[in-house]
Protein backbone atom coordinates (compact mmCIF):
# COMPACT_ATOMS: atom_id res chain seq x y z
CA UNK A 1 0.00 0.00 0.00
CA UNK A 2 1.30 3.47 -0.93
CA UNK A 3 2.24 5.48 2.20
CA UNK A 4 -0.18 8.30 1.39
CA UNK A 5 -3.00 5.77 0.94
CA UNK A 6 -2.20 4.31 4.34
CA UNK A 7 -2.09 7.80 5.88
CA UNK A 8 -5.46 8.70 4.39
CA UNK A 9 -6.92 5.45 5.71
CA UNK A 10 -5.53 6.21 9.17
CA UNK A 11 -7.13 9.66 9.10
CA UNK A 12 -10.47 8.22 8.06
CA UNK A 13 -12.38 8.33 4.82
CA UNK A 14 -13.65 11.89 5.22
CA UNK A 15 -10.87 14.28 6.10
CA UNK A 16 -12.56 17.37 4.72
CA UNK A 17 -13.31 18.74 8.18
CA UNK A 18 -12.50 22.08 9.69
CA UNK A 19 -10.53 20.82 12.69
CA UNK A 20 -7.16 22.65 12.72
CA UNK A 21 -5.41 19.40 13.67
CA UNK A 22 -6.81 17.64 10.61
CA UNK A 23 -5.76 20.59 8.48
CA UNK A 24 -2.22 20.31 9.84
CA UNK A 25 -2.16 16.57 9.22
CA UNK A 26 -3.36 17.11 5.66
CA UNK A 27 -0.53 19.61 5.09
CA UNK A 28 1.98 17.14 6.53
CA UNK A 29 0.60 14.40 4.31
CA UNK A 30 1.16 16.66 1.31
CA UNK A 31 4.77 17.24 2.35
CA UNK A 32 5.28 13.48 2.79
CA UNK A 33 3.86 12.86 -0.70
CA UNK A 34 6.20 15.48 -2.10
CA UNK A 35 9.19 13.99 -0.28
CA UNK A 36 8.22 10.59 -1.72
CA UNK A 37 8.34 12.06 -5.23
CA UNK A 38 4.61 12.37 -5.91
CA UNK A 39 4.45 16.09 -6.71
CA UNK A 40 1.08 15.94 -8.46
CA UNK A 41 -0.63 14.23 -5.52
CA UNK A 42 1.13 16.57 -3.10
CA UNK A 43 -0.37 19.53 -4.94
CA UNK A 44 -3.86 18.03 -4.75
CA UNK A 45 -3.49 17.23 -1.05
CA UNK A 46 -2.03 20.63 -0.18
CA UNK A 47 -4.76 22.42 -2.15
CA UNK A 48 -7.35 20.48 -0.13
CA UNK A 49 -5.59 21.39 3.12
CA UNK A 50 -5.40 25.05 2.13
CA UNK A 51 -9.07 25.16 1.12
CA UNK A 52 -10.04 23.60 4.47
CA UNK A 53 -7.81 26.07 6.34
CA UNK A 54 -9.22 29.09 4.52
CA UNK A 55 -12.73 27.92 5.38
CA UNK A 56 -12.00 27.17 9.04
CA UNK A 57 -9.50 29.82 10.12
CA UNK A 58 -9.27 33.61 10.15
CA UNK A 59 -7.16 35.02 7.29
CA UNK A 60 -4.32 36.01 9.63
CA UNK A 61 -4.18 32.80 11.68
CA UNK A 62 -0.67 31.35 11.97
CA UNK A 63 -2.06 27.83 11.36
CA UNK A 64 -2.57 28.79 7.72
CA UNK A 65 1.21 28.72 7.42
CA UNK A 66 1.50 24.93 7.18
CA UNK A 67 -0.90 24.40 4.27
CA UNK A 68 0.40 27.54 2.55
CA UNK A 69 3.98 26.25 2.78
CA UNK A 70 2.99 22.73 1.71
CA UNK A 71 1.15 24.11 -1.30
CA UNK A 72 4.08 26.36 -2.22
CA UNK A 73 6.52 23.43 -2.04
CA UNK A 74 4.31 21.35 -4.32
CA UNK A 75 3.97 24.20 -6.81
CA UNK A 76 7.74 24.74 -6.83
CA UNK A 77 8.26 21.04 -7.52
CA UNK A 78 5.80 21.25 -10.42
CA UNK A 79 7.52 24.28 -11.95
CA UNK A 80 4.94 26.89 -10.92
CA UNK A 81 7.19 29.46 -9.24
CA UNK A 82 4.89 32.49 -9.54
CA UNK A 83 2.07 30.65 -7.77
CA UNK A 84 4.52 29.40 -5.15
CA UNK A 85 5.94 32.86 -4.52
CA UNK A 86 2.53 34.31 -3.67
CA UNK A 87 1.87 31.45 -1.25
CA UNK A 88 5.30 31.84 0.37
CA UNK A 89 4.72 35.56 0.94
CA UNK A 90 1.35 34.78 2.50
CA UNK A 91 2.92 32.07 4.69
CA UNK A 92 5.46 34.60 5.94
CA UNK A 93 2.74 37.15 6.63
CA UNK A 94 0.81 34.75 8.88
CA UNK A 95 3.81 33.18 10.63
CA UNK A 96 5.95 36.25 11.39
CA UNK A 97 3.55 38.08 13.76
CA UNK A 98 3.20 34.99 15.97
CA UNK A 99 6.54 33.20 15.71
CA UNK A 100 10.04 34.58 16.32
CA UNK A 101 12.19 35.16 13.24
CA UNK A 102 14.55 32.38 14.30
CA UNK A 103 11.75 29.78 14.44
CA UNK A 104 12.15 26.96 11.92
CA UNK A 105 8.62 27.52 10.62
CA UNK A 106 9.61 31.06 9.61
CA UNK A 107 13.10 30.22 8.40
CA UNK A 108 11.95 27.38 6.12
CA UNK A 109 9.62 29.77 4.29
CA UNK A 110 12.31 32.45 3.94
CA UNK A 111 14.77 29.88 2.57
CA UNK A 112 12.24 28.52 0.08
CA UNK A 113 11.37 32.02 -1.09
CA UNK A 114 15.01 33.05 -1.46
CA UNK A 115 15.83 29.82 -3.30
CA UNK A 116 12.88 30.33 -5.65
CA UNK A 117 13.85 33.93 -6.41
CA UNK A 118 17.48 32.99 -6.97
CA UNK A 119 16.51 30.13 -9.30
CA UNK A 120 14.46 32.57 -11.38
CA UNK A 121 17.37 34.98 -11.55
CA UNK A 122 15.74 37.62 -9.40
CA UNK A 123 18.31 39.16 -7.14
CA UNK A 124 17.58 39.55 -3.46
CA UNK A 125 19.61 42.23 -1.72
CA UNK A 126 21.01 40.72 1.47
CA UNK A 127 20.09 43.90 3.35
CA UNK A 128 16.43 43.55 2.40
CA UNK A 129 14.27 40.85 3.90
CA UNK A 130 12.79 38.63 1.21
CA UNK A 131 9.32 39.24 2.62
CA UNK A 132 9.58 42.95 1.83
CA UNK A 133 10.01 42.34 -1.90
Amino acid sequence: MHPSTAARAALGTDIKGTDPILIGLQAQLSEAELDAGDSAQAEVTSNEALAMARKALPADNYRLGAPLFASARAKLALGKPAEAEALLHEAISVRVPTLPGCDMAVLEVHVSLATDLEARGEMVDERTSVDQR
